[in-house]
């Protein structure tokens, strides 16, 4: 009995061990890839965890993001656990994408499926942002493994062409958040490398979550948040929601808008309308 004791406590100790092994700094590794978390100041150890999941865009890094001082401001205030993946050479290979490097679906799997075994996450309010080709990774993300978040709030990037026609996750929570003056990466998409491939046409993308989601096709109300006026489509069929919000900017994110996101997510799990 003394001996199952003591083996129970050296299991407990090397749990505790294997939670800390992530942190801002130091990767926590899956079979395909890696990723960096930082732990918001003030967390019990114990309570479960609201977190958010967030790609990177082109040419930046998980550790690129972390150093990012505001990055670290947003999981301490919204007491958010934020998981930031690497990108293969800093970048994302969803489908239709310049890089085809890695199974990106089934390495966010696997990052969902270690910070599951490391940390106590609330489900409900488990959600994925991304920037520019990072926002694309939300988007497809929320079409292909929907199931595995609460609610999805990309910034600055959608669907690749040619665009999904369905999206076997079905309906989703996306506020997607985008500049009017945007020329990396345009609303209306735009053609890269002598127009081999093409960014999609974030109105195009939006008809079809309109559509996967049973919204109206004119939003519920439309309300300025901000320097954004955001078209909001609540009521829908599906118990989900959609924001369309644009601000007068260009290519850009503002940590301000993932705090809203946090609380928008927040509402959503008071409400119920979350898987």
């Amino acid at each position: 009995m003394r001996a199952l004791c003591v083996a129970l406590f050296f299991l407990a100790l090397l749990g505790g061990a294997r939670a800390a092994e992530c942190t801002v700094e130091a990767p926590c590794h899956t079979a395909h890839g890696q990723y960096l978390v930082h732990v918001p100041s003030g967390w019990d150890g114990k309570s479960r965890l609201p977190a958010v999941v967030f790609f990177h865009g082109y040419k930046s890094s998980a550790a690129g993001e972390m150093n990012v001082p505001d990055m670290v401001h947003f999981s301490d205030v919204t007491g958010h656990l934020l998981i930031v993946p690497d990108g293969l050479d800093t970048s994302w290979s969803f489908p239709n994408s310049p890089n085809q490097k890695r199974d990106e679906l089934g390495f966010i799997g696997e990052v969902l499926d270690d910070v599951d075994h490391r940390f106590p996450i609330d489900h409900a309010r488990l959600w994925a942002s991304g920037f520019s080709v990072g926002g694309s990774m939300a988007w497809y993300a929320a079409c292909y493994m929907g199931s595995r978040f609460a609610a999805f709030a990309p910034v600055a990037g959608s669907f690749w062409t040619p665009m999904p026609k369905d999206c076997p996750s079905g309906p989703a929570n996306i506020r997607h958040i985008h500049g009017l003056t945007d020329r990396t990466f345009p609303l209306e998409g735009r053609g890269i490398r002598n127009d081999t491939f093409r960014q999609g046409d974030t109105w195009v993308g939006f008809d079809l979550w309109k559509k996967i989601d049973a919204c109206k096709p004119e939003p519920t109300r439309i309300e300025k948040q901000g320097t954004m006026i955001c078209r909001i489509w609540q009521g829908c069929a599906s118990g989900r929601e959609l924001q369309l919000c644009l601000h007068p900017g260009e290519h850009e994110i503002d940590t301000q808008w993932l705090i809203d996101d946090a609380h928008w997510v927040d509402g959503l799990a008071k409400a119920g309308a979350v898987r």
